[in-house]
C-alpha cells in the first residue's frame, strides 16, 4: 500500500517548512533552543526501495539544510536538497529546493525552486516561489492578520490570481475554503467533502483530535470506490520535536491534524461493487529513552529508522 507512507513520510522536510511552521512570538530567547530530541536522520525502507533524508541545524537551533537520498535496487533514483537562511533576530528569510529525479537509461530531471518570506510587524505576509532555473514566478502565498490573529491564506499562480483560500474565525478555525479545481464541504472547520471537475467525490472522516480516519474516493466514470482507513496511538508524532519558526503561522488546512502515530491502516477498493483490493496493516514502534520515536516496522515489510541528533 503506497498511500499511507506518502501522506506521513513523503520526503518529511515538508512538514518542517513554510506554510506549517508554528507562530513564535513576541522574542526568540536562548531558552527557545530546543531541549527536546532533533531528528538528524530518516530512513524508509520497502522492498527494492530506500529512501534516506538527513537534517543539519544552526548553533541556535534552526534547521538549517536537509539532503534527501533514494535507491532502487540499489540504483540512485532521486536526490533532493533543501536550504534554509534566517536573520539575526532568527526570522525565516528564504529558502530552496533543488531536486534530481533520475531514469534507467541515464537522463536526469532537475526541480529547482526558492522561497522569499516578507515579514511585516514580526508577521509574515508573503512567500514569494520562484523557479531557480528560469527565474520565473512560479506563485505567492498571502496572508492577512485580524488582532494579530491569522484571517486568511491564500495560494495563487504567478499572475496572484487565487487558486486556494482559506479563511479563519478568531479562534483559528478554518470558516471558508475556495478551491479552482472543485467543489468543497466544511464541517466543523474540517473539508469533508471534495467534488472534483472530472466528478470523483472524495469524503473525509475525522477523530475529535482532527486526525483523518477515513478517506474514500469515488470514481462515476469507472465505477470504483477506494476507501483508506486510519487509527492511531497516543505517543506525540515524530516532528513535534523541532524548533518554531518565528512569525510563522501554522493554520489547519481542513486535512489531518498530526499528533498521534498511525497504529493501523487499511485500504478498500471495489468496481461495480465487487471487491478488487482489500489489506490492512498494523505499525510496531521502538522509542528511545526520552520517549522519541525512533521508527517502526509495518507487518508488510515496510520499516522506518530515525535517528536523533542530541540524544540517545
Amino acid at each position: 500500500m503506497r498511500k499511507i507512507y506518502v501522506a506521513y513520510l513523503f520526503w518529511p522536510i515538508v512538514l518542517l517548512s513554510s506554510v506549517i511552521g508554528c507562530h513564535q512570538e513576541p522574542a526568540v530567547p536562548a531558552t527557545g533552543i530546543p531541549e527536546t530530541c532533533q531528528v538528524y536522520r530518516i530512513a524508509n525502507v520497502d522492498e527494492r526501495v530506500q529512501d534516506t533524508t538527513f537534517y543539519r541545524y544552526d548553533t541556535f537551533g534552526h534547521l538549517s539544510e536537509s539532503t534527501y537520498k533514494q535507491l532502487t535496487s540499489g540504483q540512485l533514483t532521486a536526490t533532493g536538497k533543501q536550504s534554509f537562511t534566517y536573520s539575526a533576530d532568527h526570522f525565516l528569510t528564504s529558502q530552496t529546493e533543488q531536486s534530481t529525479t533520475y531514469s534507467a537509461n541515464g537522463s536526469q530531471t532537475l526541480d529547482s525552486k526558492s522561497y522569499s518570506y516578507t515579514y511585516q510587524d514580526g508577521l509574515l505576509q508573503q512567500i514569494a516561489i520562484t523557479n531557480l532555473q528560469s527565474g520565473q514566478p512560479l506563485g505567492f502565498r498571502l496572508y492577512t492578520y485580524e488582532s494579530g490573529k491569522l484571517k486568511t491564506y491564500v495560494e495563487t499562480n504567478p499572475q496572484r490570481t487565487p487558486v486556494r483560500s482559506y479563511t479563519y474565525d478568531g479562534s483559528g478555525k478554518l470558516i471558508q475554503f475556495t478551491d479552482s479545481g472543485s467543489a468543497a464541504t466544511l464541517t466543523n472547520g474540517k473539508i469533508t467533502k471534495r467534488t472534483l471537475s472530472n466528478g470523483q467525490v472524495i469524503t473525509y472522516e475525522f477523530d475529535g483530535q482532527g486526525q483523518l480516519t477515513s478517506e474514500k474516493t469515488t470514481d462515476p466514470t469507472s465505477q470504483t470506490e477506494r476507501t483508506y482507513t486510519y487509527t492511531y496511538d497516543s505517543r506525540p508524532y515524530w516532528n513535534k520535536t523541532q524548533l518554531l519558526l518565528r512569525g510563522i503561522p501554522s493554520p489547519d488546512l481542513g486535512g489531518h491534524t498530526f499528533l498521534h502515530n498511525v497504529a493501523t491502516s487499511g485500504v478498500k477498493e471495489t468496481q461495480n461493487t465487487r471487491t478488487v483490493r482489500e489489506q490492512s496493516f498494523t505499525y510496531k514502534y521502538d522509542f528511545n529513552k526520552a520517549n522519541y520515536s525512533t521508527g517502526y516496522s509495518r507487518n508488510d515489510g515496510f520499516r522506518q529508522r530515525i535517528i536523533y541528533a542530541n540524544c540517545l
